[in-house]
């Protein structure tokens, strides 16, 4: 079992040390079907008071009033009209708008309607998994972990931390459980470079965009799903940070969040990776204040950020895997 610091020894502890294969994806493409952040122009079919109906269809599952709090651009043929926001929108084939003020009666097109997702202009550098909390988390599991070795291929000397995965909007676009989990694994298995053996353990992360469109927080008060960990089909261990829906939640007004953002992204990284060694989220086990959500959302202060550790039964499940990561 992990013991402290202070009762270890050089002769008696066996270490063992994990590295980390980290990659993101590309710049954002906030126009990418389906289910885009930013629809760029349409026609205005039909008005009704507050709501228009467009030429458009706005993806489903997930995209009912996805634009909500976001905007659009009304015009008259090429005449700009006025900018207004939106307060809901419908899906499917001629999808409607709703705005806050009565919609020009003149107007028939659009241009811009974007949601929050454009507002809060995450950039590919803004999804590199910060992995600063990963060395004390796992450091009482006995566990040395260095997040700066990149030549980990066996078949290559070349880095294999990548900054150009493919970008994608959503994993798990069409919102089912299924779904997402072979868009991940598919994801992963086509960008890991470094598996990992028995004596060889490589983490792999991956800093993405938004999970599963049903679950991206678009409207502020839909569901949402910070990251994943845990262990593909074919791809083996691995997990996923969604860094736009951190963004999301720490702003959205009804979410109850009061951890700061720099702090939830990495609380998030250790929490993800902390599954791929079958440690589990409080609603399913006590593995530790680590992997209870709610605690991470809430730590609003550095004392609780730093309290947010492992258990002796997380950090026993750490201890005794000896089979990690085998592909």
């Amino acid at each position: 079992m992990p013991v402290g610091e202070p009762y270890r020894t050089s002769t008696l502890t066996v270490w063992r040390t994990l590295y980390v294969e980290r990659d993101t994806m590309a710049t954002p493409i906030l126009t990418q079907e389906p289910g885009p952040s930013r629809i760029p122009a349409g026609a205005i079919t039909a008005k009704a008071d507050l709501t228009m109906t467009t030429d458009r269809d706005i993806h489903k599952p997930g995209g009912t009033d996805q634009f909500s709090g976001g905007a659009i651009a009304l015009y008259e043929g090429e005449t700009p009209l006025k900018t207004e926001t939106v307060a809901a929108n419908t899906t499917g084939t001629g999808s409607r708008i709703v705005v806050r003020y009565p919609v020009p009666a003149t107007a028939d097109a659009f241009r811009d309607l974007v949601d929050d997702d454009v507002a809060n202009a995450v950039t590919a550098a803004d999804m590199v998994p910060v992995l600063t909390l990963m060395p004390t988390r796992f450091l009482p599991a006995c566990v040395r972990v260095d997040t700066t070795k990149t030549d980990l291929a066996s078949d290559s000397t070349a880095p294999v931390d990548d900054a150009a995965v493919p970008f994608k909007l959503n994993v798990g676009t069409d919102g089912t459980d299924a779904n997402q989990t072979t868009e991940k694994d598919d994801l992963v298995r086509a960008n890991k470079q470094a598996p990992s053996s028995p004596d060889f353990w490589v983490a792999y992360v991956l800093g993405a965009f938004q999970g599963r469109v049903d679950k991206d927080a678009d409207p502020d008060r839909e569901d949402w799903i910070l990251g994943f960990g845990g262990r593909g089909l074919n791809s083996g261990p691995y997990a996923l940070l969604y860094r736009e829906s951190v963004r999301d939640v720490v702003l959205a007004p009804v979410a109850g969040v009061t951890t700061a953002e720099a702090n939830l992204w990495a609380l998030t990284a250790v929490h993800e990776i902390a599954h791929e060694f079958g440690l589990v989220d409080k609603d399913k086990g006590d593995d530790g204040p680590l992997m209870d959500s709610v605690a991470l959302l809430t730590a609003d202060t550095q004392a609780e950020v730093d309290s947010l550790q492992l258990n002796g039964v997380g950090l026993r499940k750490i201890a005794s895997v000896d089979l990690y990561g085998r592909n």
